[in-house]
């Protein structure tokens, strides 16, 4: 073998063990994904307008919808043993706005109790509780892969004592929206007892 040749074999062997290196360095890297563990119970979520509203980076486009006085419903997520979301069902039926629409008691329950702060109208909620659906509400199983069964059951829950936020800060005499502005102060006391 000339001289030419082994530079290019010692060159060609040196560039194998460097790239097995950073392979398997980069490959060891990669986090393992964590195992998607089944739903153990169900978080719903508030969100109180005027605070959401001031919040930094969360402008509110409809001011309207931003001075409601009411806790209003942001979500209701399936969650497992550790407290993780347990992520939506990608194959998941979309939800249908006429569904929505064909069924008045509970659209109209919706825009009040759950409506998107951002939102203009019954299409710009129909898109936030699409989003809701497909992220959060098809990871139930009990939902039988149904996006209007989903909403009722939240709509549901609003009901239960304790289930209304509003009405429970309402019933100790607390009113978060005179306490908003005053940074650093707790918004209520005794909301647990």
């Amino acid at each position: 073998m000339d001289k030419k040749s082994k530079t290019v074999m010692v060159s060609v062997v040196l560039f194998l063990i460097a790239f097995a290196i950073i392979f398997t360095t980069v490959w060891r890297q990669q986090p393992n994904p964590k195992p998607v563990l089944p739903v153990d119970h169900l978080w719903i979520d508030f969100i109180y307008p005027p605070g959401y509203c001031l919040k930094q980076g969360a402008p509110c486009l409809n001011p309207e919808r931003a001075k409601t006085p009411l806790f209003t419903i942001h979500g209701q997520w399936p969650v497992d043993v550790n407290g993780r979301n347990v992520p939506g069902d990608p194959n998941a039926r979309d939800a249908d706005i006429n569904d929505i629409k064909s069924n008045p008691t509970l659209r109209d329950e919706m825009e009040v109790y759950w409506p998107s702060v951002n939102g203009f109208n019954l299409e710009d909620d129909f898109k936030f509780w699409s989003k809701e659906w497909k992220n959060h509400g098809s990871a139930d199983p009990t939902n039988n892969n149904d996006a209007i069964l989903y909403f009722t059951k939240t709509m549901a829950v609003r009901k239960l004592p304790g289930g209304n936020l509003s009405a429970a800060l309402e019933k100790k005499k607390c009113k978060p929206w005179k306490l908003l502005r005053q940074r650093g102060l707790p918004v209520c006391h005794g909301i647990d007892k």
